[in-house]
């Protein structure tokens, strides 16, 4: 009996070990509906197809495949190590390419993309043979062909493939009959709603550009590099991505009122920016300033006490909560550089406990704006005298009102970073008078 068992276990091992290596994306939960038939290009592969999904394919020795009009998405790793695969054809109905759908199909040539794919999640990575893929311009995300160093895109002049192949040193081939190639280098490039900005071209000759109205997205690296002094940007922008004006040479900003979002070092390298206001709606910013080494004045209009709980806590940030990540970053060129931040006084300590680790930045209540900062100037006369004190008493006994509160606050609710804990009491009067006294003993 045993020797019967282990017989047939032994002829199970040798039966699995037989079954063509096939190819797996994480299979849906849903009902899933299996295809028998081979596509009209192949006579034995096998996939498995999901609500409009391909997430399944063993191509069983076969080079090329058709991927079945159905199909709308094509899932993550589906073809992934597919390395005898020579050429693929994508249906009309086509919309997403899935990360690394195709990683290390290493005999791919060639790929011609339908109108209305509107993704390609770096699908293609490790493709070293892929030589030319066919963009149309129906397509409006790209992250990448990482590691096709042989790759020529082909597409309109002004899609966003032309973009994509710019900015990350591609070559481009222009598929227009009456554009030459060098016309992508020099035309604005809006998307097909012309609601975002994609591209810029680094050559543009005037030294004002004025954004078209409508446009709410400047996408990432947009103007990066570009020569241009002053761009004027419009009342319906209300997002500018990373890097989209990095390493430009601005030198006046002015940001509309409804802008939301300003991305990580969006406007970095700018070294003639002087001053710049944050309009009240701007409810995230990430280090938009790094390197601007002539930035002597940001003003802040949005007076949001949650600002600090937010930073603290940014992954539960909801989408219209306000979250603040640093300014200028570590990258000032002069050890004695010191930018002024200027912020709605009702939330003076929530900027300052959120920019406490900036080393070049002062914190400021916009009340302090035309006075001297100096402790102990409570009456503002550039001096800490008996005129003070008795302002002061007056203040916290309710006879007085007008007080510059920044200069009165003389004990620092953090020893360790000196900034003000927005309380003045019966200790600051305490310590003002003994500074007067002692002042006056020299």
């Amino acid at each position: 009996m045993k020797k019967r068992l282990l017989s047939l276990l032994a002829a199970a091992a040798i039966s699995l070990s037989a079954v063509p290596f096939g190819v797996y994306a994480e299979e849906p939960l849903q009902d899933t509906e299996i295809t028998s038939e081979a596509p009209a290009e192949s006579t034995k592969a096998e996939w498995k197809i999901s609500d409009g999904q391909l997430y399944y394919v063993k191509l069983n020795g076969e080079t090329s495949f058709t991927v079945p009009d159905e199909v709308t998405v094509i899932s993550s790793l589906v073809f992934n190590g597919c390395t005898g695969l020579v050429s693929v054809t994508f249906p009309d109905g086509l919309k997403t390419i899935s990360k690394n759908a195709f990683c290390g199909c290493t005999s791919l040539e060639e790929v011609a993309f339908p109108e209305g794919l509107e993704k390609i999640d770096n699908a293609f990575a490790g493709c070293s043979a892929l030589k030319k893929a066919v963009i149309p311009e129906s397509v409006t995300e790209i992250t990448g062909f990482t590691d096709c160093s042989d790759l020529i895109i082909y597409g309109k002049s002004n899609s966003y493939a032309a973009v994509y192949a710019q900015k990350n040193d591609i070559k481009f081939e222009t598929l227009d009959a009456d554009a030459p190639i060098a016309d992508i280098a020099d035309s604005i490039i809006l998307s097909p709603d012309k609601d975002e900005l994609w591209s810029f071209p680094e050559n543009y000759a005037e030294d004002t550009f004025t954004v078209p109205d409508g446009v709410k997205v400047i996408k990432q690296k947009a103007f990066e590099n570009c020569d241009i002094e002053k761009v004027i940007l419009p009342e319906s922008l209300e997002k500018i991505e990373d890097n989209a004006f990095k390493n430009c040479s601005l030198k006046a900003l002015i940001l509309p009122e409804g802008l939301r979002i300003i991305g990580k070092n969006a406007f970095a390298g700018n070294k003639e920016i002087k001053n710049i206001t944050i309009p009240e709606s701007v409810i995230k910013i990430n280090q938009p300033f790094t390197g601007c080494s002539a930035l002597e004045e940001i003003t802040f209009k949005r007076a949001d006490t949650k600002l600090f709980e937010n930073y603290l806590d940014p992954i539960g940030v909801d989408e219209d909560e306000t979250l603040y990540v640093g300014l200028l970053g570590e990258d000032a060129e002069a050890d004695n550089y010191r930018c002024k931040v200027y912020v709605p006084d009702a939330a003076y300590c929530q900027y300052a406990n959120v920019f406490y680790t900036e080393q070049f930045v002062d914190v400021i209540p916009e009340s302090m704006r035309e006075h001297n900062i100096l402790t102990g100037d409570v009456n503002g006369d550039n001096d800490v005298s008996i005129a003070d004190a008795v302002k002061l008493q007056n203040y916290l006994v309710g006879k007085e009102k007008d007080i510059l509160w920044f200069n009165s606050d003389l004990i620092a609710s953090n020893q360790a970073t000196e900034y003000k804990e927005v309380n003045i009491n019966a200790f600051d009067f305490i310590k003002l008078k003994k500074m007067i006294i002692n002042n006056s003993s020299v």
